[in-house]
């Protein structure tokens, strides 16, 4: 009989080997249009553990008043793996108004739910 416990693919012991991501200290936010009129937002991606990776990233963006203009979670390079080193989401072309500063709060979460610490990324929307 096969004892499951050594096994490295268990959900424990991918679970136990697993660390929060981390965010590169000089992380960098930006902000433009496409070509349909909505926002696209990118920043910097977190690392993972070697051989794991970020599931998600929960976002907060808020205006230079600090009130809240949008906030969501959602899903990035967990099915499809590319080769660039930004996370890229849109939102509606209504959220943002071009030439004024924002704030982006990002927390990324690993696939077995470690979450990294809370970033702050400044950016200004072209």
């Amino acid at each position: 009989m096969n004892d499951q416990s050594t096994y490295s693919y268990t959900f424990k012991n991918r679970l136990a080997h697993d660390t929060a991501p981390v965010f590169a200290e000089d992380a960098t936010a930006a902000a433009r249009r496409n070509e349909s009129g909505e926002w696209v937002i990118s920043f910097d991606e977190a690392t993972a553990a070697e051989g794991y990776v970020v599931h998600s990233y929960k976002l907060t963006i808020l205006d230079d008043r600090g009130l809240p203009v949008f906030s969501d979670t959602f899903v990035n390079d967990y099915y499809v793996f590319d080769d660039d080193e930004t996370a890229d989401f849109r939102i509606d072309g209504s959220k943002l108004a071009s030439g004024k500063s924002y704030t982006l709060f990002v927390k990324a979460e690993s696939a077995y739910h470690k979450k990294s610490k809370t970033i702050r990324l400044p950016f200004t929307a072209e």
